[in-house]
């Protein structure tokens, strides 16, 4: 069946679901090694991580990902406990949860996910959700005025040299034309406006189909803000599927 992909065969498939961030810094960030349980890290000086930063920590082809509730100086309270043992040697990624970024066509803002080297991730759909202090409408991006350029949703394969663009999307209009089952949320009556929408790639009803993420190829699933999003309260984004690990 089309839908019944197995990037490794008689490997355990686990579920993926992971926020799409901007990557800000990453490197070998852990000071000391971390055991499965574990909610407060030491990083390295200079590290350069602050509150509301998500902390994406990869090796051997396992993930863990939270975000940081609390920094003193090198010591890093998370909102979630490791499910995962990680030595010194495990790649750390910090990034923003709040993607809603100044990016322009000159200067894009990319946003990613990635498996680690060992890994492959199949990207059933991703989720949007965006919150502002305005009301929303067809005609906007989010509460803001439509965007001149757009954000691009891609893949990114083999370090480059493979490009695939899904969509580009300026308006809450082409949200509908691109993704599924969009709506909107009205402040009641206090908070915030919302909207959230999904784009499906898994399901012979949508497009048959996953997004292979091969970590070995240093494949990305991407969004490129091309424009000004700070006057967005928030957007978000995740990704959902399965991932396996080879050897």
């Amino acid at each position: 069946m089309r839908n019944s992909f197995t990037p490794f065969p008689n490997k355990n498939l686990e579920v993926f679901d992971r926020y799409i961030t901007n990557e800000k810094s990453s490197g070998n960030l852990l000071a000391s090694p971390a055991a499965i349980g574990d909610y407060q890290l030491t990083f390295t000086a200079g590290h350069g991580a602050v509150v509301d930063d998500v902390v994406t920590i990869q090796e051997g082809g396992h993930t863990s990902q939270a975000e940081i509730t609390a920094v003193a100086t090198n010591l890093i309270t998370l909102d979630t406990r490791l499910d995962h043992a990680f030595t010194t040697a495990a790649d750390v990624y910090l990034g923003a949860e709040n993607i809603a970024l100044n990016g322009s066509m000159a200067s894009p803002v990319i946003c990613r996910v990635k498996p680690a080297p060992e890994a492959i991730i199949s990207v059933s759909r991703m989720i949007i959700t965006i919150t502002d202090d305005t009301a929303m409408d067809d005609a906007k991006f989010g509460g803001i005025t439509a965007l001149a350029n757009g954000i691009v949703l891609r893949k990114y394969g083999d370090s480059g040299s493979f490009v695939k663009n899904f969509c580009n999307i300026k308006s809450n209009n082409e949200f509908a034309l691109r993704t599924y089952d969009l709506t909107y949320s009205d402040k009641a009556p206090a908070g915030v406006y919302g909207l959230r929408t999904r784009r499906t790639f898994a399901g012979d009803e949508k497009q048959a189909t996953f997004i292979r993420l091969d970590g070995s190829r240093n494949d990305e699933l991407q969004i490129v803000i091309q424009d000004d999003l700070t006057g967005l309260t928030s957007m978000n984004a995740v990704a959902q599927g399965n991932i396996a690990r080879g050897g």
